[in-house]
C-alpha cells in the first residue's frame, strides 16, 4: 500500500467511524475471548497503594499476556492468603506477613516484592512526649499485635524491651479518631496515607518509623498458591511480568493513575490525598535504585529469624526460604529464546528409571524420589514449568523413545558416544566410582583384568558396556533388564561379578538383604550422571546448565547427603583408647617425679642447716659478747673488720647501742630483748631478730639482723650478739625489686623461655599486648603468637644471628589471642651462666602497630586511595609507564579501561554518603577480583576508576575481560541490609593499535566512556579513531554554537504569513540563523542538530522565545497587531522548567497578549510521548492563553490520531505537499483532505511552502486561506521584515479569485484552467531547454492527472453535462499524447522541438481553453 493509499484509507476509517453506531464499537473479538480469567485479591480498597495492577488492567498489559484479570477490592474480615489457598483467588497482594504464614504451612509463593519497605509505622500526638517507642511503656497503643504483617513494630517495641504485656493493646480500627480524640497514646498506621489525613486537620504527630531504628521489612508482595503453580505453568510469569510493566507505567504516569483510580475506580480518597499517596508510595518502593519487584533471600532471613525470635514462627532454612521465592528465571539471565521456549513448553516430559536408587526410583507410595528427582524439584521452582514424570517403560524402552523424540530429556544417565548420536549432556551433577562386586566366598577381585573369563552380569543399556565389550573381551556379559536383577544373579551364583556404581550396589545391598555380596575393587571409570536432552531441543540444554551452574557446592552436598548419607561406627575408637591410657600414664610419671622432687628438697634443706650451724660456729661473723652487767666483754675479728669498732671503742652496750644505732626506738627494743639479769642464769632465751642499719665507725651504714643467744662461762651467763652483715644482700635485694618492678610495670611486653624454649614466665604488659594470660601461655612455645605473615626462612634466619651474635632485633607480625595481627618491635638476648650454657631467652617487645599503620597510611595516602586502597593518579602513571614498557618488550596488547559508575549520585542521594562509600569500597573489590595480579586497578576520583590489563591476546579476548568486571558489578549489594544495584559505563582503548602517549590513551579510554553513556549506559564501548575525530568534530562545533550563543551571534528572522482572501499580514514565523563572523548566515540545519539532546537545546530554545516576543512587543508598539510563531523542540517542550520559563518572559512583556504567541510543534516530535505533550500543550493554553499549531503536518506517522486528540489551534500543510500541488493529484488529494478533515474539528489551516502565484490561487479554491512560503516573502531579519511589513501589497490575483463568489462547477473550472496554463507552461519551457536544464517535467500521463479526476468527480457530482465532459476529455488526451510525442523527440534528439511542433501543441491546448471559456461564460 503506498504512503498516499494508506492516509486515504486512514480518513475513509475515520469518516466511517462517525457514522458507526457506538455500540458498534464494542463487540468482543476472538483474541478477548481466548484470555485466561484470573483473579486478584488486593490488600485493601482501591487506592494508589494498588496503581501498578489498575494500570497494567486499563493499558492491556494483562491482556498483552493472555490475561483476563479481576481485581477484587478486599473486606476488613477477609483474609488474603485464605482466599488465595482456598482457591477463592489466584493471586494476592499481602504484607510481609505472609512470610509467616508460609512457615506455619501456608502453600504459597511470593512472586515479588512491589514495595521495598515496609510502611507501617507509630503515630503519636506532637504535645504527648511520645517520640521512640521507649516512652511507650504503659501506654494505650492501638496495633494488631496477632498479625504476622505487624511483626516489623513488634520488633520495634521488643528491641526496646517492651513487651505486649508493658502495653494497653487498643484494637485495631482504620480511622485516625482514637488519636484526635484521645482514647489512644499511638496508633499504627500507613506512612504512605494516613499523616496526610492529620495533615488536613492540622494535627501535629510524631512518626516512629522502625527504619529509623534499623528495622527494614518488605512491603506490598504479589503472591500465588502452590496449586496455582502447578496447575497453570508459565502463567505466574506472565502475571508477574505484567504486573511489573503496570507498576513502571503507574510510577511514571502518577498523575494519570491518580484519575484513573478515582474516576474509574471510585476510591474515596481525594486526588490531592491521592497525589500525597503517590508521593510516599515512590519512596516505599525505590524503582530508580531497585529492580521493580526483588526478594533477596539474605534479606528475608533476617525477617524470618525476627519472627522465630518474636515466638510467631517456628525456623526457617535457607533452603525454604528459597522456596518461598518464586522468582524463577530472572536471575538465569535467559536469552530471549530460552525465554520464548520456556512460555512455549510450560509441561516438560523427562523419562526416569523407576528402580536406580538412591539416584532416582518410584518409591511404594507412587512418587518420584531420589538425588536426580530432587534435582528436577529444584528445576521446576527456578523455571517455573512442570515435568511429566515418565516412569511405566523400562530403560532400554526409555532410550528409544528418547531417540524418537517421543521425550524432552532423561534424567539421570551417563554420557557414551552411542547417546551422543541422540541426545545433548548437561554438565554433570554427581559422579561416583564403578566398583566390582561378588560373594563373599569368591575372595578380593582387585581389577577388571582379573575377571577374563568370568561371568558379569549388567543391565541393558548400562554405560559400561562399551567399556567391558572393547577392553575386556574375554569377560562374557550376562544382561538384565535393571541392574538391582544383575546383583541378584550374582547373590544366587549365576553370575561371577557385578559391575556398576558404587552408591547403587551399596544401597541395593543394604535394602534388599544381599547380605553374602562384598566389594571386590574398583575400575578405573566413575558413573558420571548427567541430564541427557534430545537434540531438537538446544534451549532446554542450555537453559539446564544455566540452572546447574547457578548450584552452590553446598547446595549439592546437601542433596548428596540427603540420598547417600555417611554410618558412623558406634563405640569408643581405639585411638580414643590409647590416648586416654597415654594421659593416665602421664599422670602417674608426674605424680613419680614430684615425689622425687620433694626427697630432694628435703636432703637439701637438712644439709643447709648443717652447713648453716657451722657457719654460726665457725664462719667470721661478727659476734659480741656482754656480760650480766652490761659491759661488752668480747669482740671478734669479723665484728672488727666490718664495723671497724674496737672493744675500746664500745666498752658498754649502751657506748654501743649509742653509736651503732640511730633509731632510739630500735635501741630500746634491742634493750628489752637483750634484758639479762644475773638472777635468770640459765634460762632459755628467746630473742627476735631485729633488723636494721648500723652506723659503722666511718660513719657508713650497713643493715645487719642482729641476734642473741645466752651461753654460760663457768656458770656465768653472758649473752652472745650475733650480727649478720646483710648490707649486700639488701643491695641484691633492692636490684630484685628494681627489676620486678621493670618485669611488672614495664609498658613493654617480657617474656622468659627456658633453653629449650618453653616460656617460664611473662609480665603484664605481655598479657595486655597479646591477651594472653601468664597461665595461657607457661610452658608454651612462643610459636604460639605467630601470624603466618612470615615464612620458614625469615625464623631461620632469627635463630642464626641468635645463635652467633647472643642477640637479634627486628620486626615482626605476631598474633594476638583473639586472632588479630599485630606489629611489635621485638629484642630477643640469651641469658647464660658462667660456663656460657644458654639458661634463658629473654624476649623484649612493644606493640609497634599503630606507627605502622600510620607509616602505612602515610604510604597509602602517597600512593593509594584512602578509600578503596586502589593506586590513585601517583602511582597508577608510574604502572601505566611500566605497562607501555611491557607491551613494546612483549610485543603484546594493553587494554586501557575507563569505567565510570552509572547511578551513583542516587546512592548518596538515598542512603547517605556513608553507604556510597562503602559502595565504591565493594566495587574496588569486585574489580580487583576480576583481574589478574599483573593489572592495575585505580581510583582517579569520585567513582571514576581506570585499569591496565597486560597481556591481552586480542579484541576479543578485551571483550571477555571487560564483560567479567561488567557482570561482577552488576550483582546486587547488601549495604545496611539495603539491596542496592549498580552498572558501569566503560571506555576502551588498545595500545599499540591505538598508539598514543599515556595521557593520551586515558584520555581514548574517557572518551570511548563516554560513548557508553550517551549510548544508554550499563554497556562498554571500545575507542575508535574516526569516530573519534567526529566526536571531537562535533564537540567543538557545540563549543563554537555555545560561544555563539554567549556572544550574541545567533539572529531571528521572520518570515511573514498571509491571508490571501484578504490580502492582511497576520503575523510571522521567528527562524534562527546563525551569523558567523567568518563563514557568514548559517543556516539552522546546519548546526541545530549538534546540539540535540543536550542542556544547549533548552539554552537556545529560551533564547529564541526571549528575542521572538521582545519583537513582538516592538510591533505591538509600533501599533501592529501580528501573531508570532515560535517552533518548539520535543525535549524542549517536555523540559520541566519550560511553563515557568515562559511564564517569566510573558511577565517581562506585559504589553504582548498571550493569545498572540503561537508555539508551533513538529507532528514527528508528539511520537516520543503524545500524553504528556498533550497534556503540557493543554496547561499552557488554558494556563497562559497561547496558541498551538502543529507544523509539518502529515509527515508524521499518526496523523489522525494527533489531529483527535491533540488540543491545537491551528494545523500547518507540509511544504512537501503544497509544492507540488498544481502538478500531483495525489498531494492536491491530501491537502483536499487536510483541509476537509481541519474543517470538520474547528481547526485552522496554513499552507507553507507557497512559491508561486498559481500555489495560492489553487489554495484559495481548495478553501485553504492562510499562506506563508517564498511566493509572499523569503525569511527576514527584524529591520528588513519592518520593511517589508511597511510597503506590503496583496497579491492582486489573489483578491480577485477571493472577491468571485463561486459555485462548485465555477470552482473546479477555476482549477482546471490555472493547471492545464501551469503545465502547458512548464512542457513549453522544458521543449525549448536542453537537457541538462531540466530538474523534471510535469505529470504526462492523461489518466493520472488531475483532469481525469476532476472530471469523475463532475460526473458524480452531476456538475457538467455529459457532452462537454467527454468533449474536455477527448481534448486533454489529445494534448497530452501530443505533448509525450514531443517529449520522446526532445529526449532522442537532446535539443529543442521546432516552432511547428510547439504551435501545434498550443492548438491542442487551445480546445481545452475553448471548453472552459464557453463553460465559464455559460455562468
Amino acid at each position: 500500500m503506498t504512503g498516499y493509499q494508506f492516509f486515504c484509507a486512514c480518513i475513509l476509517s475515520l469518516l466511517l467511524s462517525f457514522s458507526v453506531p457506538i455500540h458498534a464499537q464494542v463487540t468482543q473479538t476472538d483474541d478477548d475471548l481466548a484470555l485466561e480469567k484470573v483473579s486478584l485479591q488486593l490488600k485493601w480498597k482501591y487506592q494508589f497503594q494498588f496503581a501498578g495492577y489498575i494500570a497494567a488492567v486499563e493499558k492491556g498489559f494483562y491482556k498483552e499476556q493472555g490475561l483476563d484479570v479481576e481485581l477484587r477490592p478486599r473486606q476488613s474480615e477477609l483474609n488474603v492468603v485464605d482466599e488465595v489457598v482456598n482457591d477463592k483467588a489466584d493471586y494476592g497482594i499481602g504484607g510481609i506477613g505472609i512470610l509467616s504464614q508460609y512457615a506455619n504451612g501456608s502453600p504459597i509463593k511470593a512472586l515479588a516484592a512491589v514495595f521495598q519497605h515496609d510502611a507501617l509505622v507509630f503515630m503519636s500526638q506532637a504535645e504527648s512526649g511520645i517520640v521512640s517507642p521507649y516512652e511507650m511503656v504503659g501506654k494505650r497503643v492501638m496495633f494488631d499485635g496477632s498479625s504476622g504483617n505487624d511483626a516489623i513494630l513488634r520488633t520495634l517495641l521488643n528491641d526496646a524491651g517492651i513487651q505486649l504485656k508493658d502495653i494497653n493493646i487498643i484494637p485495631q480500627q482504620m480511622s485516625i479518631d482514637s488519636l484526635l480524640n484521645d482514647e489512644v497514646d499511638v496508633i499504627s498506621g500507613y506512612i504512605t496515607d494516613q499523616p496526610y489525613a492529620f495533615l488536613q486537620k492540622k494535627f501535629p504527630i510524631n512518626i516512629i518509623n522502625p527504619r529509623n531504628y534499623g528495622f527494614d521489612f518488605y512491603g506490598d508482595i504479589l503472591f500465588t498458591s502452590d496449586d496455582e503453580l502447578k496447575n497453570y505453568p508459565g502463567r505466574a510469569q506472565r502475571m508477574l511480568k505484567a504486573s511489573l510493566k503496570g507498576w513502571q507505567y503507574a510510577l511514571e504516569h502518577s498523575e494519570e493513575m491518580i484519575h484513573i483510580i478515582k474516576e474509574k475506580y471510585g476510591a474515596e480518597q481525594s486526588l490531592s490525598r491521592l497525589r500525597f499517596e503517590a508521593r510516599e508510595t515512590k519512596k516505599l518502593i525505590l524503582a530508580e535504585l531497585i529492580p521493580l519487584g526483588s526478594i533477596e533471600t539474605a534479606r528475608l532471613k533476617r525477617i524470618a529469624d525476627i519472627y522465630t525470635q518474636l515466638g510467631v514462627t517456628p525456623a526457617l532454612s535457607e533452603k525454604a526460604l528459597n522456596h518461598f521465592i518464586h522468582q524463577p528465571s530472572t536471575t538465569l539471565s535467559l536469552t530471549e529464546a530460552e525465554q520464548a521456549w520456556l512460555q512455549a513448553h510450560p509441561v516438560i516430559k523427562v523419562g526416569v528409571d523407576k528402580n536406580f536408587a538412591p539416584y532416582e526410583w518410584v518409591n511404594d507410595d507412587g512418587e518420584y524420589v531420589g538425588i536426580a528427582a530432587e534435582y528436577i524439584n529444584l528445576l521446576e521452582e527456578r523455571l517455573g514449568v512442570r515435568f511429566e514424570i515418565i516412569s511405566n517403560h523400562s530403560w532400554d524402552e526409555l532410550m528409544t523413545m528418547a531417540q524418537q523424540n517421543e521425550l524432552d530429556m532423561l534424567a539421570c544417565l551417563n554420557e557414551t558416544p552411542e547417546r551422543e548420536q541422540y541426545l545433548n549432556f548437561t554438565n554433570p551433577y554427581i559422579q561416583n566410582p564403578v566398583v566390582i562386586i561378588n560373594t563373599d566366598i569368591n575372595g578380593y577381585v582387585g581389577a577388571l583384568k582379573n575377571l577374563a573369563g568370568k561371568t558379569v552380569a549388567i543391565e541393558k543399556g548400562n554405560f559400561s558396556n562399551a567399556l567391558l565389550s572393547d577392553d575386556y573381551p574375554e569377560i562374557t556379559l550376562l544382561f538384565t533388564d535393571t541392574p538391582r536383577q544383575a546383583l541378584e544373579k550374582v547373590a544366587r551364583g549365576e553370575a561371577d561379578a557385578y559391575i556398576g556404581d558404587a552408591a547403587y550396589a551399596n544401597y541395593q545391598i543394604k535394602n534388599n538383604d544381599l547380605i553374602n555380596l562384598q566389594f571386590a575393587g574398583q575400575t578405573q571409570a566413575r558413573a558420571v550422571y548427567r541430564m541427557g536432552v534430545v537434540e531438537n531441543q538446544p534451549e532446554l540444554l542450555s537453559i539446564i546448565n544455566k540452572v546447574l551452574g547457578q548450584l552452590s557446592e553446598k547446595e549439592k552436598k546437601e542433596i548428596e547427603s540427603q540420598w547417600l548419607g555417611i554410618k558412623v561406627t558406634p563405640g569408643p575408637q581405639l585411638k580414643t583408647l590409647i590416648q586416654f591410657g597415654v594421659g593416665i600414664l602421664l599422670l602417674f610419671l608426674l605424680f613419680g617425679y614430684w615425689i622425687h622432687r620433694l626427697r630432694q628438697s628435703r636432703r637439701a634443706l637438712q644439709e643447709s642447716e648443717s652447713r648453716l650451724s657451722d657457719v654460726l660456729n665457725t664462719s667470721p661473723v661478727p659476734e659480741i659478747i656482754i656480760d650480766n652487767q652490761g659491759k661488752v666483754t668480747y669482740i671478734n675479728q669479723a665484728f672488727i673488720q666490718s664495723f671497724g669498732f674496737t672493744q675500746t671503742d664500745i666498752p658498754t652496750l649502751d657506748d654501743w647501742l649509742l653509736r651503732t644505732f640511730p633509731k632510739q626506738e630500735t635501741r630500746e627494743r634491742f634493750i628489752q630483748q637483750a634484758n639479762i639479769s644475773t638472777h635468770k642464769q640459765y634460762v632459755s632465751f628467746n630473742f627476735e631478730s631485729i633488723e636494721t642499719d648500723l652506723v659503722c665507725m666511718d660513719g657508713q651504714r650497713r643493715a645487719v639482723i642482729a641476734n642473741a643467744r645466752k651461753v654460760s662461762s663457768d656458770a656465768i651467763p653472758d649473752t652472745l650478739i650475733i650480727l649478720y652483715d646483710i648490707t649486700e644482700r639488701k643491695r641484691a635485694e633492692e636490684k630484685l625489686k628494681l627489676s620486678g618492678r621493670v618485669f611488672t610495670q614495664a609498658h613493654e611486653g617480657i617474656l622468659i623461655t627456658d633453653a629449650d624454649g618453653l616460656i617460664v614466665d611473662v609480665n603484664p604488659a605481655f598479657s595486655e599486648i597479646t591477651g594472653y594470660s601468664r597461665e595461657d601461655v607457661l610452658h608454651q612455645n612462643p610459636s604460639i603468637l605467630r601470624s603466618d605473615k612470615h615464612d620458614a626462612l625469615y625464623f631461620e634466619e632469627m635463630w642464626q644471628e641468635l645463635r652467633h651474635q647472643g642477640h637479634w632485633q627486628g620486626e615482626i607480625w605476631n598474633k594476638r589471642k583473639d586472632g588479630q595481627i599485630y606489629a611489635e618491635l621485638l629484642t630477643i638476648s640469651t641469658l647464660v651462666d658462667d660456663f656460657g650454657e644458654t639458661l634463658h631467652y629473654l624476649g623484649m617487645f612493644s606493640d609497634i602497630t599503630q606507627s605502622k599503620e600510620q607509616q602505612h597510611a602515610l604510604e597509602m595516602m602517597a600512593h593509594y586511595d584512602v578509600l578503596t586502597q586502589l593506586p590513585n593518579r601517583t602511582l597508577f602513571a608510574d604502572r601505566f609507564k611500566q605497562a607501555i614498557a611491557h607491551s613494546n618488550r612483549n610485543n603484546s596488547l594493553l587494554a586501557v579501561v575507563f569505567l565510570d559508575l552509572d547511578g551513583f549520585k542516587p546512592v548518596n542521594d538515598t542512603y547517605g554518603h556513608e553507604a556510597g562509600d562503602q559502595l565504591l569500597i565493594e566495587v574496588s573489590a569486585r574489580i580487583q577480583s576480576c583481574i589478574r595480579q599483573d593489572d592495575t586497578a585505580s581510583r582517579l576520583g569520585g567513582d571514576e576508576f581506570a585499569l591496565l590489563l597486560n597481556d591481552v591476546s586480542s579484541a576479543d579476548h578485551c571483550e571477555t575481560l571487560i564483560n567479567r568486571i561488567r557482570n561482577a558489578i552488576e550483582l546486587p549489594y547488601i549495604i545496611d541490609d539495603n539491596s542496592i544495584s549498580c552498572s558501569a559505563s566503560i571506555g576502551v582503548t588498545l595500545y599499540p593499535l591505538d598508539d598514543a602517549d599515556a595521557d593520551t590513551l586515558l584520555r581514548h579510554a574517557d572518551q570511548a566512556m563516554y560513548q557508553a553513556k550517551v549510548s544508554g549506559r550499563q554497556r562498554h564501548h571500545m575507542f575508535d579513531m574516526q569516530q573519534d575525530e567526529q566526536i571531537s568534530e562535533k564537540q567543538n562545533q557545540f563549543k563554537s554554537i555555545e560561544d555563539a550563543l554567549i556572544s550574541d551571534q545567533l539572529v531571528l528572522f521572520y518570515q511573514p504569513k498571509v491571508n490571501m482572501r484578504t490580502g492582511e499580514i497576520i503575523g510571522a514565523e521567528a527562524l534562527i540563523r546563525w551569523q558567523h563572523p567568518e563563514q557568514g548566515l548559517i543556516m539552522p540545519g546546519a548546526f541545530l542538530p549538534a546540539t540535540e539532546g543536550s542542556p544547549l537545546e533548552i539554552n537556545i530554545g529560551n533564547w529564541v522565545i526571549e528575542h521572538a516576543i521582545k519583537q513582538l512587543d516592538d510591533w505591538i508598539q509600533r501599533g501592529w497587531s501580528l501573531e508570532m510563531s515560535i517552533n518548539i523542540s520535543s525535549r524542549h517542550l517536555q523540559w520541566n522548567g519550560f511553563f515557568d520559563h515562559l511564564d517569566r518572559v510573558l511577565a517581562r512583556y506585559p504589553n504582548v497578549p498571550s493569545y498572540m504567541i503561537q508555539l508551533e510543534i513538529l507532528e514527528s516530535s508528539v511520537l516520543t510521548d503524545i500524553n504528556n505533550i498533550s497534556s503540557i500543550i493543554k496547561t499552557c493554553r488554558h494556563t497562559l492563553g497561547l496558541k498551538i499549531s502543529l507544523d509539518d503536518f502529515g509527515t508524521g506517522y499518526s496523523s489522525l490520531t494527533h489531529l483527535r486528540h491533540l488540543p491545537v489551534d491551528t494545523v500547518k500543510i507540509d511544504q512537501s505537499f503544497v509544492r507540488d500541488l498544481i502538478d500531483d493529484p495525489n498531494d492536491y488529494t491530501i491537502i483536499d483532505g487536510v483541509i476537509g478533515l481541519t474543517d470538520a474539528f474547528h481547526h485552522q489551516v496554513i499552507a507553507e511552502g507557497v512559491e508561486t502565484t498559481e500555489h495560492g490561487l489553487m489554495l484559495l479554491a481548495m478553501g485553504c486561506d492562510l499562506a506563508q512560503g517564498y511566493g509572499i516573502a523569503y525569511p527576514m531579519s527584524a529591520d528588513d521584515c519592518n520593511q517589508w511589513i511597511s510597503t506590503y501589497q496583496p497579491n492582486a490575483r489573489w483578491i480577485d479569485l477571493a472577491e468571485r463568489k463561486l459555485d462548485a462547477e465555477q470552482t473546479l473550472l477555476e482549477l482546471m484552467d490555472l493547471q492545464i496554463n501551469y503545465w502547458l507552461n512548464r512542457v513549453v519551457s522544458n521543449l525549448q531547454s536542453t537537457s541538462d536544464k531540466i530538474e523534471h517535467w510535469p505529470l504526462m500521463n492523461h489518466k493520472k492527472c488531475h483532469f481525469g479526476l476532476w472530471l469523475e468527480q463532475a460526473k458524480k457530482q452531476n456538475l457538467f453535462d455529459k457532452v462537454w465532459i467527454e468533449s474536455m476529455k477527448l481534448a486533454y488526451t489529445e494534448l497530452y499524447h501530443n505533448a509525450n510525442s514531443l517529449k520522446y523527440q526532445f529526449q532522442e534528439n537532446q535539443h529543442r522541438v521546432n516552432d511547428t511542433g510547439i504551435t501545434e501543441l498550443k492548438s491542442h491546448f487551445g480546445i481545452i481553453q475553448s471548453l472552459l471559456n464557453a463553460k465559464k461564460q455559460s455562468h
